[in-house]
């Protein structure tokens, strides 16, 4: 029987933000049974009654958290919705953080999945060791433009709607600015800026779960989730829509479907604008006309009119909208069509028949419930992202139709009248049906067993069930090494040539014209005295018998071999190695005997270990950008600065994750930690002795050359042999916090990691092998010896 693996989701304020993360808790519960999901559900007043008809449904295993309701008084009086929910959120935050408290005390629980409006909870998910993901109920196009805004911004001091051309987003098609969210229409406001800072934040989360499906998404989904991308990974698990039946005792919820059995296949045009879309009175007359003098049949959910698009997303009016029709309206279209006040069953009628198009407010849960069902669309942006979506319907997908509005920001009688014939009837309303037609298939296919979504789940759900490994706790162990270089080097060479057959006795100070060095040079300006005085050296080096070199044959045969052939002019190459330190743990220092026993308790394979060598520094700003993201991969490192390092972490960095990783600021035994089963990954300088010690263990690397041959050592460790990874870094020479997040996380687990992971296994096992006595290093120093021997005996 399988564990109880416990999640606990936090919704966005409104049906449109609560459905969807409830839909996905009940696809998740539903495909994975040992899962129980909590869910925290915030609101702004009192409960709209669809929310709660919602919460009936929900299985055993989904409970629910209502926190105390946030007095709408309290907020500020005259934002835009989107800020409100958010701020609504915010107020919530306490009574969020006192139930996560609560609850982890008494279920183990893995992961925080919260609603792109409350992303300020999944700050608690550090504090309790989860697993931080945002549910996105919109499209990855919207998505992507989000990200795309945070370049834009600082490229462009126009608004984006006086922009000349369409942006080209990664993946996606081009979008017009004046089709970006309501938010980005205003970039002096205070409402911009926060919704740039929220986006900012996506990136220190361990994942976004998206309300899409690859085959309606693909160029988005996989620009978004580029291996040269810096964005976050991006899971699609929809189409998640809903699936509930009539209920109530609206008989009017029940007549509108008696009204449909009667209509003819494909011949009705539903019309409705979501949960919260309202009409101006100007808007609501065209359209009615509109609808009449397209003489097709139409469905029409109407609502009270509104100067304010959105006006009834949190609360519904009480008045009666049929008053707001044209006068004599209903009458003359009372064979032509049907009006429903407010709200209608919306699956229902979009699962029917005899429904051959949709003038939908492309809210994604409509655009979603749209293409299961096949049902080509009339795209009417009004609020949100959902000119985005139109775009995307219309010019990406080819599914949809979008009206032209008038200068006042009307869309006119004659125009609606010519696009619903256009939709259906004729040519073009036939290729938008049989595009439909592929995506529903599309979408129907997802959700089975070897379906994209499915296995999505499933790999998410496998991520979560691994309470330890797969909770990510990617501990990183910051501390300075104690070896160097030229010690190590010649104290075990020297003890591998007294440890040979030939029986030498070696003089330290002395080693006649032999030269012992490493295999690269550092990157040094061509025009300074110190680019000069190398080149001599380097030339200085084709004067001697041989270059002893601390690598070995099966590491870097092609390097071997190519500088040594016939007609080369260079002298003999000699791999001896590797040739590591191996002091063992003293007491010079209590933190290194005590960063052992810390390692004790890990898992396997579990904790990064991260240095950089005996003499790596860096900038006040990269400490801050790797410590960020580190712990963002819920993992820590300490900072390497003369003095007190701690003092140059971020705040509040070791409190909040005390019990995630060790920081060590002065010595430590490299070669212990190293040799020791908990140890997964070395984020290293790819300094040579630490490169080599970490193929002896059998330790895959992060690359972060700094000084020195460190970079071409990098480049062979990344490129050449394929045991390691290398982040990028900005025009700034930083490596930001959302690479070090990544490279991290691609270390330590998935397909990537399994094989670094099986590369550096088959180096490590030559790299044992090349000590032993048929070993090749072995060979090469009895070749030295005897060489040398005979050498002595002819003199």
């Amino acid at each position: 029987m399988e564990k109880t693996v416990h999640i606990a989701v936090v919704p966005g304020v409104g049906y449109s933000h609560l459905f969807p993360i409830l839909q996905f808790s009940k696809l998740l519960v539903q495909l994975h049974p040992y899962f129980h999901v909590t869910c925290f559900i915030p609101s702004l007043g009192s409960l709209p009654t669809d929310s709660k008809t919602i919460l009936e449904t929900l299985p055993s295993n989904i409970s629910c958290t209502f926190l105390p309701p946030v007095n709408s008084n309290d907020l500020p009086q005259g934002v835009a919705l989107a800020l409100q929910l958010q701020l609504t959120l915010t107020h919530s935050l306490p009574s969020i953080h006192q139930a996560l408290k609560s609850l982890t005390l008494r279920a183990p629980f893995v992961a925080l999945v919260v609603d792109a409006l409350a992303i300020d909870a999944l700050d608690f998910a550090k504090e309790f060791n989860l697993l931080s993901y945002v549910y996105y109920p919109a499209s990855v196009t919207s998505l992507s433009s989000y990200f795309h805004l945070l370049k834009l911004d600082k490229e462009t001091s126009c608004e984006y709607r006086d922009l000349p051309e369409p942006i080209q987003i990664p993946g996606c098609v081009p979008i017009h600015g004046r089709d970006f969210l309501d938010l980005a229409q205003d970039r002096s406001s205070q409402s911009y800026k926060f919704f740039l800072q929220c986006v900012e934040k996506f990136r220190l989360f361990d994942g976004v779960l998206i309300n899409s499906f690859l085959e309606i998404e693909k160029g988005p989904i996989e620009a978004m989730t580029d291996e040269g991308s810096e964005n976050l990974l991006v899971y699609a698990v929809g189409p998640i829509i809903q699936t509930l039946t009539t209920s109530g005792d609206d008989a009017n919820k029940f007549e509108c479907l008696t009204w449909l059995d009667k209509q003819c296949p494909c011949s009705v045009l539903y019309v409705s604008f979501g949960s919260g879309g309202t009409l101006s009175q100007e808007q609501i007359d065209e359209l009615a006309l509109g609808l009449e003098l397209s003489n097709h049949k139409f469905l029409w959910v109407v609502r009270a009119p509104s100067s304010t698009a959105n006006a009834a997303y949190l609360s519904a009016s009480d008045v009666d909208p049929l008053q707001f029709l044209p006068s004599g309206f209903l009458e003359r279209t009372k064979e032509q069509g049907m009006v429903v006040p407010s709200w209608a069953p919306q699956i229902q009628i979009l699962s029917h028949s005899s429904i051959g198009g949709f003038l939908s407010h492309c809210g994604w849960n409509s655009t979603l419930e749209s293409v299961v069902y096949g049902v080509p669309l009339i795209t009417w942006p009004l609020y949100a992202e959902q000119r985005t979506n139109a775009v995307l319907l219309c010019e990406g997908l080819k599914v949809g139709l979008r009206p032209r509005v008038n200068e006042n920001g009307i869309v006119e009688r004659v125009e609606i009248a010519e696009l619903i014939k256009c939709l259906m009837e004729g040519e073009e309303g036939g290729k938008l049906r049989n595009n439909m037609k592929e995506f529903k298939e599309a979408a129907s296919s997802v959700h089975k067993e070897d379906g994209s979504t499915t296995k999505t789940l499933s790999q998410l759900a496998l991520k979560w069930s691994n309470f330890g490994i797969e909770k990510q706790l990617f501990q990183v162990l910051g501390i300075y090494p104690f070896s160097l270089y030229s010690s190590i080097l010649n104290a075990g060479f020297f003890k591998q040539i007294k440890n040979s057959k030939e029986g030498f006795s070696v003089n330290a100070e002395y080693f006649g014209k032999a030269i012992i060095s490493k295999t690269s040079n550092g990157s040094i300006s061509g025009s300074s005295q110190d680019y000069k005085h190398f080149l001599q050296h380097v030339k200085s080096l084709s004067f001697a018998d041989g270059v002893l070199v601390n690598s070995f044959l099966e590491m870097e045969m092609g390097p071997i071999k190519a500088p040594t052939e016939e007609g080369s002019g260079n002298p003999s190459v000699y791999p001896v190695g590797p040739i590591i330190d191996t002091v063992t743990c003293s007491d010079r220092d209590a933190n290194g005997l005590e960063c052992l026993s810390w390692l004790d308790k890990q898992q396997s394979c579990s904790v990064l270990y991260v240095s950089f060598g005996s003499g790596g520094t860096l900038s006040h700003e990269q400490i801050v950008q790797l410590a960020l993201g580190s712990s963002s991969s819920a993992a820590y490192l300490s900072a390497q600065n003369d003095g007190d390092p701690l003092k140059f972490l971020p705040s509040g960095f070791l409190e909040r994750t005390k019990e995630k990783g060790f920081v060590i600021t002065s010595w430590a035994p490299q070669i212990q930690i190293l040799s020791h089963s908990s140890i997964g990954g070395f984020l290293s300088h790819c300094g040579w002795n630490s490169t080599l010690e970490s193929v002896v263990h059998g330790v895959p690397l992060i690359t972060w050359p700094m000084f020195a041959e460190q970079g071409m050592n990098a480049v062979l460790v990344t490129g050449g042999l394929k045991v390691g990874l290398r982040p990028r870094v900005n025009e700034n020479g930083i490596v930001e916090r959302v690479e070090v997040a990544k490279v991290i996380k691609c270390l330590m687990e998935g397909e990537e990691c399994e094989k670094l992971h099986n590369n550096m296994k088959e180096l490590k096992g030559v790299a044992s092998n090349a000590l032993k006595e048929d070993g090749s290093s072995t060979k090469t120093i009895s070749q030295l010896t005897l060489k040398w021997r005979n050498l002595v005996q002819e003199n």
